[in-house]
C-alpha cells in the first residue's frame, strides 16, 4: 500500500515524506530525544579529562587537603597544661633572660665596626670620595611595643671627604651619628631553629660637610646605601637563624641532666621535650621548658634528643 501510494506521488512530494522506521520526534533536529541532551554535547561529555587537567585537579586537591591539616594543627595544639596533666613524669622550668643578658648577647653578636667608601656622592663636586668607619657604643634591648623584641645601637664614627670644588681640592673630615633602631618577634621552631621576622631602619643622624661657606649634606646620598646595608644584614642575619638548630646544643644538656638514676626503683629516662614560645615581659623573656620522663626498671643508655622539639601554647 506504502509503495503504491509512493509511486503515485510526485518527486517532491516524496521528498517530503518520512521514511518509514526512522521518523523523528517532534522538534528533534538531531536525532536526539527532545528531553536528552543534543548529540554534540553527549559527545562533549563523554570525552575523557587531559593527563593536563587530571594534574591540575589533584594539585588544587593537595593544597585544599594541605589548608585543612594547617587549620586542624593550629586548632587542637597542645597546651602547657594538657602537657602536664598528660600519662608520665613531667619536669618544667621556666627560663627567665633578663635584657641586660639580652643586651649582652646582641651586642656580641654585633658587627661593632662599620667601613665603607663610595665616589661621586655630590653633583656640586668633582673626583669626589669618600670613606667612612664607626663604632657601635651603645647597645639596648627591651620589650617592643607590639610584642617582641626591641634592639636599639647608636653608631659614632667619621667621614673622610676628598675631591674638588671649582677646580680646588680639598680633604675635610666630618663627624657621622647613625641610629639603629630594630624590632623582632623570635619564634621557636620544631627543628630547634628559630624564626626571628626583623624590621628595623638606620637612620643617619649626622653628616654634613662645610666647604668654604658651602654646606653640603651627605646624609641624603649614604642614606639609601646605608638602607640597602641594614636590610641586607637583617634577611641574612634572619635566614642563618632558620637554617640552623641554634638552640640544640643547649636543650641537648638540659635533656641529659633529665636521665637520673632512682635508686633501687630504676632510672628515669626522657621521652619528650617541649617549650613555649617566648613571652617578652616587662624586666625579661620568660619561657617554659617541659621534658617528660618515665621509670625504667631495667638499665638502659640515655636516648638521644628527639629530631623535632614540641610547641606548647601557653
Amino acid at each position: 500500500m506504502y509503495c503504491a501510494e509512493l509511486a503515485q506521488a510526485p518527486a517532491a512530494a516524496r521528498r517530503r515524506l518520512p521514511r518509514r522506521g526512522r521518523s523523528r520526534p517532534p522538534g528533534s533536529r538531531d536525532g536526539s530525544s527532545p528531553t536528552g541532551p543534543p548529540r554534540a554535547l553527549r559527545q562533549i561529555n563523554s570525552r575523557k579529562p587531559s593527563r593536563g587537567h587530571r594534574e591540575q585537579s589533584d594539585m588544587r586537591r593537595a593544597a585544599f587537603i594541605g589548608a585543612l591539616l594547617a587549620v586542624a594543627q593550629g586548632a587542637w595544639a597542645e597546651t602547657l597544661a594538657e602537657r602536664l596533666q598528660s600519662p608520665g613524669s613531667h619536669a618544667a622550668v621556666t627560663l627567665e633572660l633578663p635584657y641586660e643578658a639580652v643586651t649582652r648577647l646582641l651586642s656580641d653578636d654585633l658587627d661593632r665596626d662599620w667601613q665603607g667608601r663610595r665616589k661621586d656622592v655630590s653633583d656640586r663636586l668633582s673626583d669626589d670620595e669618600l670613606e667612612w668607619s664607626a663604632k657601635v657604643r651603645e647597645v639596648s634591648a627591651g620589650p617592643a611595643q607590639q610584642g617582641g623584641l626591641r634592639l636599639r645601637a647608636v653608631a659614632e664614627g667619621e667621614i673622610d671627604v676628598k675631591g674638588r670644588l671649582a677646580g680646588i681640592f680639598f680633604d675635610e673630615t666630618v663627624d657621622l651619628r647613625v641610629r639603629v633602631d630594630l624590632s623582632a618577634l623570635p619564634r621557636l621552631r620544631g627543628d630547634y631553629s628559630l624564626e626571628l621576622e626583623p624590621t628595623g631602619r638606620a637612620r643617619l643622624e649626622r653628616a654634613e660637610l662645610d666647604l668654604w661657606g658651602l654646606e653640603i649634606d651627605l646624609r641624603r646620598r649614604l642614606q639609601p646605601r646605608l638602607d640597602r646595608a641594614v636590610d641586607r644584614a637583617l634577611r641574612e642575619r634572619a635566614e642563618e637563624l632558620a637554617s640552623e638548630p641554634v638552640l640544640k646544643e643547649s636543650l641537648a644538656d638540659v635533656w641529659q641532666d633529665a636521665c637520673a638514676d632512682a635508686g633501687a626503683m630504676g632510672a628515669f629516662r626522657p621521652v619528650a621535650i617541649a617549650a613555649t614560645q617566648p613571652r617578652f615581659e616587662e624586666e625579661a623573656v620568660r619561657l617554659t621548658l617541659v621534658v617528660t620522663a618515665q621509670l625504667r626498671l631495667e638499665p638502659m643508655a640515655c636516648p638521644p634528643l628527639p629530631e623535632r622539639l614540641d610547641l606548647l601554647e601557653d
